[in-house]
């Protein structure tokens, strides 16, 4: 069995042997569940559902991407009115991740992760995440916290608007950021995005935090 999902701490441990609260003994195997299930996803392709990509592409968003993905987004988006409509065809199984790359796994989306066990105050379970960057195999992300941002903290961000998401108040903490394996995003869970001012605040904020400015 691959070592770093099978390596247990020493705090784990006494959770367990201790028996410090059914409750969170259930969600810790629970979580190994969820890293067992990671694993076999992780040396196998990832499963890429039609439906994660969506109904409609912004001129301005087809024209952020280089001309040989356009050319593979023609294929399945038609311009009408200056927006790219989804057609019926099927997205060809050499496309799929070229297009999740580069319309779903972007900056500025928000997407669900499985973030796993927590240990503490640790960052834990299955949250909302604005994607900061993405690389070949990895995010970069903010967890979405439901609530108000502490305006005496310059690490927390308000972000009042999640597109596609139900309504709520919601703030990021840049002091939580991650990077994580693709394999780790829910992409049958719906799939949000964030406005530019919003990002551009979570962006200064980190800055601010790592004493960049």
């Amino acid at each position: 069995m691959h070592a770093k999902y099978y390596h247990i701490n020493k705090e784990l441990v006494d959770i367990i042997e201790n028996g410090i609260g059914q409750k969170r003994n259930n969600i810790y195997f629970e979580w190994l569940c969820t890293q067992l299930d990671l694993y076999k996803k992780e040396t196998s392709p990832l499963i890429i559902p039609q439906t994660v990509f969506p109904n409609k592409i912004t001129s301005f968003a087809y024209n952020k991407n280089k001309k040989a993905v356009q050319n593979i987004i023609d294929k399945y988006y038609n311009l009408h009115n200056n927006n790219y409509i989804r057609n019926s065809s099927i997205i060809d199984t050499n496309d799929l991740e070229i297009l999740l790359n580069n319309l779903v796994l972007i900056r500025g989306n928000v997407v669900w992760v499985e973030f796993g066990f927590n240990v503490g105050c640790e960052f834990g379970g299955k949250h909302p995440a604005v994607i900061l960057k993405s690389m070949t195999d990895e995010l970069i992300v903010v967890p979405l916290s439901s609530g108000n941002a502490d305006k005496s903290r310059n690490y927390e961000v308000d972000i009042k608007m999640v597109y596609n998401f139900p309504k709520r108040d919601r703030y990021v903490s840049v002091t939580r950021i991650r990077n994580i394996s693709k394999y780790r995003v829910d992409l049958n869970s719906p799939i949000g995005s964030i406005k530019s001012k919003d990002m551009k605040k979570i962006m200064n904020a980190i800055k601010i935090d790592y004493g960049l400015f």
